[in-house]
Order: C-alpha cells, then sequence, then structure tokens
C-alpha cells in the first residue's frame, strides 16, 4: 500500500519465496536491497539502523505487534485499527494515506480498485452468490477461513461471492484471526460450497490434499491456489485488486 502511494520505503518484509523478494501485487516494486526484515521474527536493530521516519504494521504479523512499544520508540508506528486481518483493506488504505500525508492519493486508488471490482463483477454474473470456501493445507490439518469480518471475506464477496453458510456456522466456536482448523474427517464442510480456494505450502499441487478421500470427492469445484495468491487474499486492498482479479479470474471461470 505505500509503495502503491509512492511513499520511499526504507525497509520492508521480504518475500522469502520470490527472486526480487517482493510480495505478489506490488506496484511499483520495491528494490530488493530495502526488504531486509523477515516476516515473523522482527529485527529491531534492522528497523532502526533504516531511520524510518513512520512505521506502517497494519498487516504485521503478532510477533512485530508485541514489540509496538520498541518499535514507537523508533518512529510513530501505525497499527491495525481493530484486530489482525479483520480491517478491511479500504480502512488500512485510508489509515496509511493520512499517516503519510497522502489522503488523495489513496482516495484516488480506492476509487480506481472499486471501478475494477464493479467491471469484473459485471463481466461475470455467474459468480454472484455462488459460495466458496477458502483456506490452507499444512500438516495434515485444514486452516479456514470462517469469519465474515477481514479483508479477504469482504473482496470476496465485493466480487459477487457468498461465504459458505456451512464454513460461516463454524466460527461460531471462535477463530484464530478469522481461521478455524479442520481436521480430515471434518473436510467434508467444504463440499457444499461452489468454489474451493485451498494453498497447500510445500505441495505446489496440492497432491497430499487431493489424496484426502473427502477432499478427492470435490472435483472441479477445488483449485489449489500459490501460497502468494492466498496470501494476497489475506491482505485484500486496492492496492492488490489488478493482481487478485487477474489471478483468480481462472481459478473462479
Amino acid at each position: 500500500m505505500a509503495s502503491a502511494l509512492g511513499a520511499t520505503v526504507v525497509a520492508a518484509v521480504a518475500n522469502p519465496s520470490s527472486a526480487d523478494k517482493n510480495w505478489p501485487g506490488t506496484q511499483p516494486p520495491l528494490n530488493s536491497d530495502v526488504m531486509t526484515l523477515d516476516s515473523v521474527k522482527p529485527n529491531v536493530e534492522t528497523i532502526a539502523a533504516a531511520r524510518p521516519d513512520i512505521i506502517l504494521a497494519t498487516t504485521a504479523q503478532q510477533s512485530y505487534v508485541d514489540l509496538y512499544d520498541q518499535l514507537t520508540n523508533i518512529a510513530p508506528t501505525i497499527i491495525y485499527p481493530t484486530a489482525a486481518f479483520a480491517d478491511s483493506g479500504e480502512d488500512l488504505l485510508r489509515l496509511i494515506g493520512k499517516a503519510l500525508g497522502k489522503e488523495d492519493q489513496a482516495n484516488t486508488l480506492i476509487s480506481a480498485a472499486n471501478k475494477e471490482v464493479t467491471d469484473f463483477a459485471a463481466s461475470n454474473p455467474s459468480l454472484k452468490n455462488s459460495t466458496y470456501a477458502f483456506g490452507q493445507y499444512a500438516g495434515g490439518t485444514l486452516y479456514l477461513l470462517a469469519a465474515k469480518e477481514n479483508p479477504s471475506t469482504r473482496f470476496l464477496t465485493s466480487l459477487g461471492l457468498q461465504l459458505s453458510p456451512e464454513v460461516a456456522q463454524l466460527a461460531a466456536g471462535g477463530t484464530a484471526n478469522g481461521f478455524v482448523t479442520l481436521a480430515p474427517e471434518l473436510f467434508s464442510s467444504l463440499g457444499t460450497a461452489d468454489h474451493i480456494l485451498v494453498s497447500t505450502p510445500g505441495d505446489p499441487e496440492g497432491t497430499q490434499f487431493r489424496a484426502v478421500p473427502l477432499v478427492s470427492e470435490l472435483g472441479d469445484n477445488l483449485q489449489v491456489i500459490s501460497t502468494d495468491l492466498a496470501g494476497a487474499l489475506l491482505t485484500a486492498n486496492p492496492s492488490s485488486v489488478k493482481y487478485l482479479i487477474d489471478q483468480l479470474q481462472p481459478a473462479l471461470a
């Protein structure tokens, strides 16, 4: 978001799966020499050495938020207003725009993204009111997004889709950052969704996931997506809308 608003980024979290260390959807891409931070393990010394005027941690892992007091000693630090992965991408962009003195640019970006979403929805009327499930499979466990108040759900809803009611019901027992965990014997919850989007880290084709008996019955409704796309969905915001639409188009066809 900072890059899209034209801010000068002096340090950023690196994407370990990308040659240039950028995260998908970053436009314009950042120079690889500023991608010096780990996504999970904060290095306060490295952050301080970059001498930032402001620190943006609106989509940071909890390990960064836990160091809020230390970070604010380096520079004013902006974190999420509500909870991790709960605020809308539009709200976070407005917050960052205000912090950077780029509110007009933020509003322009939001308007352009809204038009892209509207155009996509109009061109794909069959998606309207179809249902979806979105999650990640790792270590024999399925982490399924079940909460409605998060960037992913808001974005997919804006395209016309609806969170599968059966999946949404799973949130009644509580979630962790919007996710519930399911053991293989409970994977039948996926069967009611028209579109099933699952990333499988370390197994790009999702071979192990597809081999689970209840999963093998899902047929073409299941689309194994890249971890990069899944990550971008988790932090969906106006600056990444074009990337998300381009990547999701074939998966939702």
